[in-house]
């Protein structure tokens, strides 16, 4: 029912995982596999006279060591069994494990996922250019139109996050799964306005 950094609205929720993450300016998560590359070139330039020798990089990464970071929630909520009293905690819990054990199928879920995120002035070791006010950033639900920026956003995490590989969501999935017959999520987006101002994009 409770849970930190998750509002309260009556509606009863289990907690599906948690995943931290860090700023995109903060340690370098594949200095291992840099040096592992670096130690394979310069071995290939003392065994091959042909091999032609690059620039040695001063600074071996463009990281900065930024000590940001921010959790995301993932939570289930069940709507059939919201409370408008908190003393019927109790026993709305025990109807929903009771539903579960029955028949989960039957039971009405909604996925949601919650981040707090840290203020501006938190970051370290790095220019924070282009900041917006939060009065230009605007939360809204998801239409059908947005479907191809929430992929490229899906997209973009996956590669950051070294997955790309198991980012095969096409497009017309995500439209159908969202705003098709039998809708299997709902999404918030936040949108700001472009650089003509005229126009809005979409930045999560």
């Amino acid at each position: 029912w409770d849970l930190e950094g998750v509002p309260y609205n009556g509606v009863p929720l289990r907690l599906v995982g948690t995943k931290l993450y860090g700023c995109h300016q903060g340690k370098d998560k594949s200095v291992r596999a840099k040096e592992k590359y670096r130690a394979g070139k310069e071995k290939q330039m003392l065994e091959d006279h042909a091999f032609l020798k690059g620039n040695r990089q001063v600074q071996t990464t463009k990281k900065m060591n930024c000590p940001v970071e921010f959790t995301v929630k993932h939570i289930v909520r069940f709507p059939g069994f919201k409370i408008a009293d908190k003393t019927k905690k109790r026993q709305a819990s025990a109807a929903l494990k009771e539903a579960l054990s029955v028949d989960p199928l039957k039971v009405e879920a909604v996925v949601e996922y919650h981040a707090s995120f840290p203020c501006m002035s938190e970051h370290q070791y790095h220019p924070t250019v282009g900041e917006m006010s939060s009065d230009d950033v605007v939360i809204r639900a998801a239409r059908p139109e947005d479907c191809k920026e929430i992929l490229r956003m899906i997209k973009e995490l996956a590669v950051y996050e070294e997955m790309a590989e198991k980012a095969t969501l096409t497009e017309d999935a995500l439209r159908e799964d969202a705003f098709g017959d039998q809708p299997y999520y709902r999404a918030l987006v936040a949108e700001v306005p472009s650089d003509g101002r005229d126009e809005t994009r979409l930045i999560g």
